[in-house]
């Protein structure tokens, strides 16, 4: 993977927009945000941005959920870079389903989403953060991306 570094100025924190209808447009910086929400092989996931042939993978870290991808949909999208963010086992909407956080299906569930997203995308890049940085690293080893972005990465969990 090409060299990986990332500058998050908006963090901590971005406010969840679970009340807000998927038929509308998140409101963010005072511009409307295209979503979409979509599910890929059962995993919730929503597409971020104006329609374009470039696209980040967004995952999530520990006690996260699909939602926060937003404020970094905003500065891709600013740059014609859509997102697709989805919940890791055991984070938003799959809180309380049997899968277990860990190695094989956070692995798993990012193969799914990657083999959904490289034959609908050009340019495919990546943005993962923590324990899913840790799942992007063993997941993506043999995936062309374009970019990698990895914030506080966790590396080794022996």
């Amino acid at each position: 993977m090409p060299g990986c570094a990332f500058r998050a100025p908006w963090l901590p924190g971005v406010p969840g927009e679970t009340t807000v209808p998927s038929s509308q447009k998140a409101a963010f910086r005072g511009d409307f945000m295209e979503r979409q929400t979509l599910s890929i092989s059962g995993i919730p996931a929503i597409l971020w941005g104006k329609a374009s042939d470039s696209v980040y993978i967004h995952v999530h870290g520990k006690q996260s959920r699909k939602e926060y991808a937003r404020a970094f949909a905003e500065i891709a999208g600013e740059k014609g870079w859509q997102t697709l963010s989805f919940d890791l086992p055991g984070h938003g909407e799959r809180t309380g389903q049997p899968d277990r956080c860990d190695l094989l299906t956070g692995v798993r569930d990012l193969n799914r989403v990657a083999d959904y997203v490289f034959p609908r995308w050009r340019h495919v890049a990546l943005y993962a953060c923590s324990l899913g940085a840790w799942f992007a690293l063993n997941a993506c080893q043999d995936r062309r991306l374009e970019k990698c972005l990895l914030q506080s990465p966790i590396v080794d969990m022996r």
